[in-house]
């Protein structure tokens, strides 16, 4: 029997067919009716993420997310999650790839809500004179890649070009 389903409705039980009626703690309580209670909603966590779209004459600089996790194993553009976005902390962790950018004009701020987080997104637009060699899980690539080789979550669809214009 569906007791749940049919009886013991959400703020309009019927208890007087219930057949559990006499050993209902809810009822001997008068409480039928608030039941269940369900709990509060979890608040989402606030993530920054800072952002780098990095252009060099092959493609932007793109990088792949870990194989399990959020959005595993798509591609994004260069970020820093848990990093409030600051250029020094981009022009640092992009040096270590070998990587030199002439920055030339902020990100606008973007956010993106998944079911238990919230990115907060921003950044820097730059460009790299040379294509240099990266390690595996990074590349340059076209940006929007209109061959689908590197699949960038919707996420980052604020910083494709021509969002927000229109």
């Amino acid at each position: 029997m569906e007791l749940g389903a049919l009886v013991c409705l959400p703020g309009a039980p019927r208890c007087e067919v219930c057949p559990l009626a006499s050993l209902c703690a809810g009822r001997a309580s008068g409480r039928a009716a608030s039941l269940p209670c369900k709990p509060p909603k979890k608040e989402k966590t606030r993530l920054p993420v800072a952002v780098a779209l990095v252009y060099s004459p092959a493609g932007v600089l793109l990088q792949r997310r870990p194989a399990k996790g959020l959005l595993a194993s798509l591609w994004q553009p260069f970020c820093l999650e848990g990093q409030v976005p600051h250029r020094a902390a981009l022009e640092s962790a992009l040096a270590a790839l070998g990587v030199r950018v002439t920055w030339q004009d902020p990100l606008p701020a973007a956010r993106h809500i998944f079911t238990h987080r919230v990115w907060e997104m921003g950044g820097w637009r730059g460009a790299t004179d040379t294509a240099v060699p990266l390690p595996e899980g990074y590349a340059w690539a076209p940006w929007p890649d209109e061959q689908g080789l590197y699949p960038v979550p919707g996420a980052f669809a604020a910083y494709l070009p021509g969002a927000g214009k229109g």
